[in-house]
């Protein structure tokens, strides 16, 4: 259903993923839970999703491997400054920069996991079997949301496609294959002209400015 790992909003299929959470868990809200199992599929559907949507950083459903980052994190800040005394080199630094920030991701995860199983269990003391259609009625709402993206940037989508696939064939020294690729080549957006300067197709801008322009495209 998805094909590639980060966010690819409009190519990648979420809304399939989220509509086929959904619907398990409204199987399991329909028979009460009768069926336990198709519940425990929903969350690792909705666990693959988010592991690919994020590159196997996040995880939603189950915290070990996240407790299990969070120390490793922890440890690794702890030593470094320990076996450095504190006079980090430019490397070191870096280091302890991706290490810090993955700390504070793995923290705001654990958290978030605490608070949503607080709320979980304060919503089924209120709605009993009924609290299933919380989490169900979220999760539509996010499949039905990626659809309208993908129909309003119908355009966009495909044209971010087509530069994706030219790009690939240029760094692997083949040329577009098709008249649709050919016609994004020779056209003016700066993701054309980032990669007709890649291939030497034309006098290259002033360093940065188009390849900066097509990064923030």
């Amino acid at each position: 259903i998805i094909h590639s790992n980060g966010m690819r909003l409009g190519q990648a299929r979420y809304e399939v993923a989220l509509f086929l959470v959904t619907g398990l868990e409204l199987v399991c809200w329909y028979h009460k839970l009768s069926n336990a199992e198709w519940l425990a599929a929903a969350m690792g559907l909705q666990n693959a999703l988010i592991t690919q949507w994020s590159t196997a950083v996040v995880r939603t459903t189950h915290m070990t491997g996240t407790a299990t980052d969070l120390g490793s994190s922890s440890g690794r800040i702890i030593m470094r400054f320990i076996r450095l005394k504190g006079n980090l080199e430019e490397d070191d630094w870096n280091h302890h920069v991706a290490d810090r920030k993955k700390l504070v991701l793995m923290i705001c995860l654990l958290l978030s996991f605490i608070a949503g199983g607080y709320i979980g269990a304060v919503g089924y003391n209120a709605y009993k079997i009924h609290s299933l259609l919380i989490p169900a009625g979220l999760t539509f709402m996010l499949g039905v949301m990626h659809l309208v993206y993908c129909l309003l940037n119908r355009k966009e989508v495909k044209e971010e496609e087509v530069a994706e696939t030219v790009f690939r064939r240029q760094i692997s020294g083949k040329g577009p294959d098709d008249v649709e690729q050919q016609r994004f080549v020779q056209g003016n957006s700066p993701a054309a002209q980032f990669i007709r300067q890649i291939s030497g197709g034309q006098k290259p801008d002033p360093p940065g400015r188009v390849a900066g322009k097509y990064l923030g495209s």
